[in-house]
């Protein structure tokens, strides 16, 4: 998923909508810093 986020970013995606029905346990501690930083929400 970090990788999707940064690809997406260097084509100029500036913001993420994120809705995790099913992306596992460890997928909130991937996005925090994105999380924190306003990228993703």
């Amino acid at each position: 998923m970090k990788e999707w986020i940064e690809y997406y970013r260097m084509m100029g995606v500036e913001h993420f909508a994120i809705y995790n029905h099913s992306l596992g346990s460890n997928s909130t501690q991937i996005l925090e810093p994105y999380i924190k930083a306003g990228i993703v929400r």
